[in-house]
């Protein structure tokens, strides 16, 4: 696992046991950046179910003003941090430790993002942190929201963002959403 574009491009990442984590592989992310470069630069990033850290840090060394991590396990903790460091990144970055939905209630509710990434495990249903993203107002308009799941997740739309992609790299599928601008 490494850095692909930016600042840190080349830079390998460590990565947590993986019993705590399944990290998304290379093709998948430079696929996801292929998609979402315009977004990245100069805005805020958020990366749910964080791990390694790789694809904020990959948002990081691409130009995002700053990146937030959100993490539930602490060894996974620590081996983000120690990736931050690596890629003199942290200076950069905000990382949130607890459950993904309640650091969105209560700790994020000031934020608003340009790009957030979900990337939870593949039991994991992940309709209640969508609608928190939404209810919470927590997606710029123009913003994107990018749900990290396993192939087999069947296709589901959502009523509050405009689905923009949704693209299937062997055993994973990214969805793409796009928060509309008001009218």
């Amino acid at each position: 696992m490494r850095i692909i574009g930016g600042t840190a491009r080349g830079m390998r990442l460590k990565l947590p046991p993986v019993r705590i984590s399944r990290p998304t592989g290379d093709r998948v992310k430079e696929a996801l950046f292929n998609i979402i470069h315009n977004e990245v630069p100069g805005g805020k990033f958020l990366d749910c179910f964080a791990g390694s850290g790789s694809i904020g840090i990959e948002a990081l060394s691409r130009g995002a003003q700053e990146a937030h991590f959100i993490e539930k396990n602490g060894l996974a903790i620590r081996v983000l941090r120690e990736n931050l460091e690596k890629s003199r990144l942290m200076d950069k970055a905000f990382i949130w430790r607890g459950d993904a939905g309640t650091i969105l209630k209560t700790r994020l509710r000031e934020f608003s993002f340009k790009v957030v990434f979900l990337d939870p495990p593949y039991a994991y249903p992940p309709g209640e942190i969508l609608l928190t993203l939404e209810e919470e107002n927590l997606v710029l308009p123009g913003g994107i929201v990018v749900l990290e799941a396993s192939r087999r997740t069947e296709f589901f739309d959502l009523d509050f963002w405009k689905l923009r992609e949704d693209r299937v790299y062997g055993d994973t599928r990214l969805f793409i959403w796009e928060k509309e601008w008001e009218k």
